[in-house]
């Protein structure tokens, strides 16, 4: 069924676009920890700063791949800061900061298959009714909103990332099959996946 919330696009006019996120109408004063550093993950620090060494020497030598390398790291910038604001957007009555925690690793884990609300709730430990709710009122929509959004972040990394058939790129994903994947990309990114890389993989 067609979910009104998912159709507001990434409002991306380069390969770096935000989604906004904002609280729900009287939920309280929202509660912003501390930023943090991108030295919490090594891999992800160390993968950037080859990206933009190759890009560095590939200006004199090679522009495109310098374009390449310059779009894949603002990419992977780009969903680690989505992956990260989700948990910064926690507010009263919401979920609590380990459950935010929690919930959000085991989505990112397992974005390649099928993610029950009814396992979410589990690992909160409580209710079903109870978790949508807190979930909604944290991060600013409902779990399968945030849940398909993820898995079209994720699917833009790819896309860029490597060169694996979109077929592959969307069962990576969890969707179903590249249909699926062409669907929402278009409905959230405002193109289609071919076009997106034919755009950003000069």
């Amino acid at each position: 069924m067609y979910d009104s919330e998912l159709a507001e696009p990434f409002h991306a006019d380069g390969p770096v676009g935000f989604v906004s996120r904002p609280a729900p109408h009287g939920a309280g004063p929202q509660i912003t920890p501390e930023p943090r550093s991108f030295r919490e993950d090594p891999a992800l620090t160390q993968t950037l700063i080859e990206l933009l060494k190759s890009a560095g020497k590939g200006l004199a030598e090679d522009r495109a791949e310098a374009s390449s390398c310059i779009g894949r790291a603002l990419s992977l910038l780009e969903a680690e800061y989505l992956r990260r604001d989700a948990p910064a957007s926690a507010i009263t009555g919401g979920l609590t900061p380990w459950r935010i925690r929690r919930v959000s690793q085991h989505i990112d884990e397992n974005l390649d298959h099928t993610i029950k609300i009814e396992d979410l709730a589990d690992i909160a430990k409580l209710s079903v009714r109870h978790f949508s709710l807190a979930f909604k009122q944290s991060f600013g929509v409902p779990p399968h909103t945030h849940i398909v959004r993820r898995r079209i972040e994720k699917a833009r990394e790819l896309i860029l990332r490597t060169d694996e058939p979109l077929a592959q790129v969307a069962l990576a994903c969890g969707l179903a099959d590249q249909a699926h994947l062409s669907k929402w990309f278009r409905r959230l990114v405002g193109v289609t996946p071919n076009a997106w890389r034919r755009q950003y993989r000069v």
